[in-house]
């Protein structure tokens, strides 16, 4: 059975942040996506991070198993990062990556058929400190710091 699409965006809104989660599919009967959003400036601006049943290579997530993320957003340089773990093992890392589009925002998660999603642990931390392995990256793409 497939739910509505629905998101839940938060009032405050961040400069440099880290983010992290976690989400449970709570059935094993649908296949669709959940995920969470960030910079989210208004309803046609923001970054999506998609959490997918199945990707492109036919892997995906499994039911009834907890998956964290990591989220690391630093708008000023225009760092992100994401980490993905299933249960304690780390299966998905983005590397560092820069895009300046948008500077900041808020923070919120959504769901686009997907029943029985738990979300649960959710922390932010302001922080606009760069991870010192960062900064040889910054430095190789010429970004300024």
């Amino acid at each position: 059975m497939n739910s509505d699409p629905g998101l839940a965006v938060g009032y405050t809104s961040f400069g440099g942040v880290d983010f992290s989660g976690t989400f449970f599919v709570n059935t094993d009967i649908d296949d669709d996506y959940a995920g969470f959003v960030f910079s989210y400036q208004d309803s046609s601006n923001f970054y999506a991070v998609k959490l997918l049943w199945k990707d492109p290579k036919n892997v995906g997530w499994n039911e009834k198993i907890a998956y964290r993320w990591e989220l690391l957003h630093r708008p000023s340089v225009g760092l992100i990062r994401v980490l993905l773990y299933e249960e304690s093992l780390l299966i998905a890392d983005s590397g560092y990556i820069v895009d300046t589009t948008l500077r900041g925002g808020r923070l919120g998660l959504f769901i686009f058929s997907q029943e029985q999603v738990i979300w649960s642990d959710l922390v932010y931390r302001c922080n606009d400190g760069i991870p010192k392995d960062a900064n040889k990256f910054l430095t190789a793409t010429k970004t300024k710091i």
